[in-house]
């Protein structure tokens, strides 16, 4: 019996609980109702006045597209406003010169060669001539053509400077040189063949240092160095005209291409005609 009185208490008790939330939710409810009208009243668009009321008036009620927002004030644009403008190199400078220079008369290019007491890479001479005070992106290619003999290749308007540092240095020039004289063939397999084979065997050795060094050259000046070799003699017209098939920019095909000038061409891209892939111009501007 005292069970079911008891259950009878907690029945009562949790009535009247929901009773009194009942009534806190039904007025939670009225003043939310009671602010919903509020906001309405108040910031309810005014009264249209003027030229505003006309019923010409446009009824659109989007804001202004002005962006009034203000520029953000962050590291990166502080960053920007304060960095150095570009500066090039005297060098730089020259070089871009040169491409708009019309052709001297002593347009061309030319091997010098000087002595060298031991064998050392390319990047270690032009590091040693950069020092002695030569304009390393002048010097088109570094080679040996024979022992303890280093090949210059510069063009005609460089020679007087590159003359008048070496004998500043005390640098004798070899001027009698000979890149196809057989005597260059060290090889002893060379030594039983005869003389017109050995002329041969150097001949191809030469050409193939040539076709080395205009493969490193970038274009176009690697045109007019092949055909300033071209007229030296040194390249067949066949040499010559696979020289200019295969590389990766090319002049249009003029009627004559071994008397074409250069900087008189238009240079466009082709298409790669030869599995020969591009490479890096190690010989070329180290300095700029």
């Amino acid at each position: 019996m005292n069970q079911v009185l008891r259950r009878l208490d907690e029945y009562d008790q949790l009535k009247a609980e929901n009773h009194q939330l009942n009534q806190s939710l039904a007025a939670a409810e009225a003043r939310i109702a009671q602010l919903e009208a509020q906001f309405e009243t108040q910031y309810a668009d005014p009264t249209p006045i003027g030229a505003m009321a006309s019923k010409y008036a446009s009824t659109s009620t989007d804001p202004p597209t002005t962006d009034t927002s203000p520029v953000k004030d962050t590291w990166a644009s502080r960053t920007k406003k304060n960095l150095p403008k570009k500066k090039f190199s005297t060098k730089q400078v020259e070089t871009v010169a040169r491409t708009f220079a019309t052709n001297s008369k002593t347009h061309g290019f030319r091997y010098v060669y000087i002595p060298s007491k031991f064998r050392m890479k390319t990047k270690e001479i032009r590091s040693r001539l950069r020092i002695l005070g030569f304009n390393n992106s002048r010097i088109l290619d570094v080679h040996y053509p024979d022992r303890q003999i280093v090949a210059l290749l510069i063009h005609n308007d460089y020679y007087d400077e590159l003359t008048t540092l070496l004998a500043k240095h005390t640098i004798q020039q070899i001027k009698d040189f000979n890149p196809r004289d057989p005597m260059c063939l060290r090889d002893p397999k060379f030594e039983t063949l005869a003389a017109k084979d050995r002329q041969q065997q150097a001949d191809q050795l030469h050409v193939e240092r040539l076709e080395r060094a205009i493969n490193f050259i970038r274009a176009p000046v690697k045109f007019a160095v092949a055909r300033s070799f071209h007229q030296q003699q040194w390249l067949s017209d066949s040499h010559l005209q696979s020289i200019l098939s295969r590389t990766e920019l090319t002049t249009t095909p003029p009627d004559n291409p071994f008397l074409t000038n250069d900087d008189d061409t238009n240079v466009r891209r082709m298409s790669i005609t030869s599995d020969t892939s591009t490479q890096t111009n190690a010989n070329q501007i180290s300095d700029q």
